[in-house]
């Protein structure tokens, strides 16, 4: 098994095994909930020469629905730690598209479409942090939180069926794509694609209670710098595309309100919306298929000379959960 997918398991079980120590020690609280949603928005995937955008693939999330478990740790002397963990279902998820600019002026020559499904999603935020009470009236406290923060995100998914409409021409210069081109049918699994993103970032949460049953919280994350792996499997020419990128940011509002049913009960309804962008990296491909025998170009096996940022990715989703709260 791939070390990245490894290290997040082995992260959530370690962590699991923590929160359950402490949880029986004194002056320690624990909070678990059972979490269930949807993921909604969409991924990017660029291909780039010498910093001009040669393709766009737009993989959507229209929805994802997801379901997931939060614990939720805190001490006496004020630190806080929290692990969410949310997985996406396999399922129809919306239309890709697929969109190449191969004059060389911003002008689009080639199109496709085709179905899109979420093969799997993995989304695990953790945040260490203090929280500072505040004094209100009628006996009410106020939390501030301010947190540091890890995200793994793992996306997947795959496009079957659909159409071309390319050009007649098969070398540069192309006649301009217009909607009005014909269309071919493809069918079958034409791509695969998974972006994997590590996200160190810092935040910080306030919560104002409305009454003795309400609360109601407020959260911004951000992060400067992150990482993405993705890889491109384009079944049908037989090769894969791998681009490792870091760089861009992180931008991650979220609102929470909180009913509180009975002391140890709770329902929480949370919507969260992630932006990241700006990041690219290193590009290679890498020929696939049995030995003697090639549809790319590429001979199975072989691997082409890394381009210097020759792919970037991006992720614009939101996402709306409703969780059962267990005060333990």
């Amino acid at each position: 098994m791939p070390l990245h997918v490894r290290a997040p398991r082995r992260l959530l079980a370690a962590l699991g095994l923590l929160c359950a120590g402490l949880a029986g020690a004194q002056q320690v609280s624990l909070s678990v909930s059972t979490t269930a949603g949807v993921f909604i928005g969409g991924a990017t995937e660029v291909v780039l020469s010498q910093g001009y955008k040669v393709s766009e693939l737009d993989w959507p999330l229209l929805p994802v629905v997801t379901s997931g478990a939060t614990l939720d740790l805190r001490t006496a002397i004020g630190f806080r730690g929290v692990l969410a963990v949310q997985k996406g279902f396999p399922m129809y998820d919306g239309t890709m598209t697929d969109s190449d600019f191969l004059n060389g002026d911003g002008v689009k020559t080639h199109f496709s479409q085709a179905n899109g499904f979420s093969e799997g999603m993995t989304v695990m935020d953790v945040r260490l942090g203090w929280s500072f009470g505040l004094e209100m009236p009628q006996n009410r406290k106020a939390e501030l939180f301010p947190f540091l923060s890890f995200q793994y995100l793992q996306l997947k998914w795959s496009a079957h069926d659909g159409y071309l409409q390319y050009p007649p021409e098969t070398n540069a210069p192309f006649t301009p794509w217009t909607a009005s081109e014909p269309k071919v049918p493809v069918y079958g699994t034409g791509i695969i694609y998974e972006q994997d993103y590590y996200i160190p970032a810092v935040g910080v949460s306030g919560t104002l209670p409305l009454s003795r049953t309400v609360s109601v919280s407020l959260a911004f994350t951000f992060s400067p710098y992150l990482w993405c792996n993705d890889i491109d499997d384009h079944v049908f020419r037989l090769i894969d595309f791998y681009t490792n990128m870091s760089g861009g940011f992180l931008l991650e509002p979220q609102a929470t309100v909180t009913f509180q049913i009975t002391p140890a009960v709770g329902l929480t309804v949370d919507a969260l919306y992630r932006h990241i962008s700006q990041l690219t990296g290193t590009s290679y491909a890498v020929g696939q298929g049995a030995v003697g025998y090639t549809q790319s170009g590429i001979l199975p096996g072989t691997q082409t000379l890394p381009v210097t940022n020759g792919g970037g990715a991006s992720l614009d989703a939101g996402t709306i959960t409703v969780s059962l709260d267990l005060a333990l």
